[in-house]
């Protein structure tokens, strides 16, 4: 078999193996494959064609099946990735790795068929790796050679690309904030190479800005928070302090239905006798829970890369325990899991909290998914409340409510023909955690707690992931004809109960996360001075900023991937320039004051 023998021949097959998978990835994300992905994917080829040229030959042969086992495990993460959190994978992550093996069942939902192409070929791969195949030797001069010239020529390939990119978009490959257009662009190698490059630059050092810089900043936020005082300020200075970060609690579930039994009747009568923010939008990014907490207690913007409680953990942040601290108040968290979930025991003291109870601090009664099931952990967390010092701020985290959403205790909640899907199983969830709210209320009425505090239960993240867009379209009733319309349905419950205050109702608003401490400082009399959200019941105009950079503005909506705002109901293009001026210039501040520490 002489053939077998010709080097070029395992060449061959690792460049259109590498083609396969590289411009199949793409297809299998929907995105684009123009000439510039295609040439991407060859100039990263030659550049890998290149390296083994300097062993010998039998080497290079299973260098190169090496590297295409690594490619095509590299190229599998992302899929999962992309599936659960619509973006791809990035080292930045890799600090949070200690989460994968308790979230690791949500595998099951996202794995589909088509993924086995991208592995299809790696026992194809094994075979010719542990072959033994002789080669005739080349003399070394003529190796080097075709190696000097296989990787200049892949440089040379990408170096025009890159300039094409950053023609295109001057700050892309370095601020990484659109990655969709990264990976279409310079191909999904690409990305990679420009998401190590940022890593190794941001890898938790402090950027240093100059003076002008930061009192740039400081005058900006000096400006935003002049102005008038309600009369509502500091109304509630005194009272208790409760918020409940509900998982995964999706807008969709206030008022729905199924076989005419309602999903969260706890919810809904909150909602209908309260405060109800329909228009409430969750701003997290790869921190997930984590962002969501940081956003609500500093009204900060999470990172677009990395969580802030693993990059950060150590800064000294402005929050609402601090202020409320400051007059007195005893502060607190809770959340049944395990305590070092997320890098919480140090984040916590940098947020300032006196107290952080985790799994570890209560009875474990039941479990439920990843930790103690939300009715044991709501009806412990009203006892350990009632003990503290008064007043208090407790800050709750549920957790039954987690992807997948499965366990046997929620099947008791009949979904009729969603039985089993993604969807189904998340709405017995909710009706689950809906139930253990409600006996949370009571409870909190029972011991005085309610009418003597502000409650404040909100969703931290989406419930359904992008991979699985066909079944929030199921929830909603309504077609997701493109990226307005899902970033548009990324809201989350969102309920204050605040006693004897002057507004009730439903508030239309577009409101987020970063807006709640601004609005529990007004309620408890103090001060801001960095803050990139408002008070909900001021008379400001709603927004909210996501860490991609996107923004929604009143009836605007901005898409950083698309560059241009268009009117959120009409879609058509809008030149309101100076409200996407304003939106960046907060996004960048934000950015800033968490990575000098300001």
């Amino acid at each position: 078999m002489k053939g077998f023998k010709n080097i070029f021949l395992y060449y061959f097959i690792f460049l259109i193996l590498m083609l396969y998978k590289l411009l199949g990835f793409n297809l299998m994300v929907n995105m684009d494959i123009n000439i510039k992905t295609i040439f991407s994917a060859l100039g990263f080829i030659l550049l890998l064609f290149g390296f083994p040229m300097f062993f010998e030959k039998s080497i290079q042969v299973k260098i190169l099946f090496l590297i295409n086992i690594l490619i095509a495990f590299i190229l599998t993460v992302d899929l999962f990735y992309y599936d659960y959190y619509k973006s791809f994978f990035t080292l930045f992550s890799l600090r949070q790795v200690g989460l994968l093996g308790e979230v690791i069942n949500s595998l099951t939902y996202l794995f589909k068929v088509q993924y086995l192409i991208l592995i299809a070929d790696i026992m194809l791969s094994i075979f010719i790796i542990t072959r033994k195949i002789g080669f005739d030797e080349e003399k070394f001069g003529d190796k080097a050679v075709k190696m000097f010239a296989l990787i200049l020529s892949g440089i040379l390939i990408l170096n025009i690309n890159f300039y094409l990119a950053r023609k295109k978009d001057k700050w892309v490959l370095t601020e990484m904030y659109d990655k969709r257009f990264i990976v279409e662009n310079t191909s999904i190698l690409g990305y990679h190479y420009f998401d190590f490059k940022k890593f190794a630059n941001e890898n938790n050092f402090i950027k240093i800005i100059d003076s002008a810089k930061a009192a740039e900043i400081k005058e900006f936020f000096n400006k935003k928070k002049n102005g008038e005082k309600p009369n509502y300020y500091g109304k509630y200075k005194g009272k208790n302090l409760i918020i409940v970060q509900l998982e995964a609690f999706q807008y969709f579930l206030i008022d729905k239905k199924i076989n005419g039994i309602e999903v969260t009747p706890n919810l809904n009568k909150l909602a209908r006798e309260e405060i109800y923010l329909s228009n409430f939008y969750y701003q997290i990014s790869n921190g997930g829970t984590s962002d969501a907490e940081f956003a609500v207690n500093t009204s900060l913007l999470p990172l677009s890369n990395g969580a802030v409680y693993y990059l950060y953990p150590y800064n000294n942040y402005e929050s609402i325990a601090k202020h409320l601290k400051d007059l007195g108040y005893f502060t607190s968290v809770m959340h049944g899991n395990d305590e070092s979930f997320w890098n919480r025991p140090f984040m916590y003291k940098s947020l300032g909290f006196d107290k952080y109870e985790s799994i570890n601090d209560f009875a474990f009664e039941e479990k439920i998914g990843l930790g103690l099931a939300d009715d044991s952990f709501f009806k412990q967390a009203v006892g350990k409340m009632k003990g503290y010092n008064k007043p208090f701020y407790s800050f709750l985290i549920t957790l039954s409510s987690h992807y997948p959403y499965r366990d046997k205790k929620f099947e008791e909640f009949d979904v009729g023909n969603l039985k089993g899907s993604l969807l189904g199983n998340y709405l017995q969830s909710a009706h689950y955690v809906d139930k253990a709210l409600g006996d949370f209320v009571e409870n909190l009425k029972k011991e005085g707690l309610w009418d003597n505090s502000v409650v404040i239960f909100y969703g931290d993240h989406h419930a359904i992931p992008y991979g699985n867009k066909e079944e929030l379209e199921r929830a909603i009733g309504e077609k997701i004809n493109d990226d307005y319309d899902w970033t548009l349905n990324q809201r989350v419950v969102a309920i204050m109960h605040v006693p004897d205050f002057e507004i009730k109702g439903q508030i239309d608003k577009v409101c987020g996360q970063a807006d709640l401490a601004p609005t529990i400082a007004t309620l408890f009399g103090f001060e801001l001075e960095k803050s990139l959200g408002k008070d909900i019941f001021s008379n400001e105009k709603g927004y909210v900023i996501f860490p991609d950079g996107s923004f929604i503005y009143d009836d605007y909506i901005y898409l950083q991937q698309k560059g241009e705002m268009v009117d959120k109901n009409t879609k058509n293009k809008v030149n309101e320039y100076y409200i996407i001026e304003m939106m960046k210039k907060m996004y960048d501040y934000s950015s800033l004051i968490i990575r000098n520490n300001l």
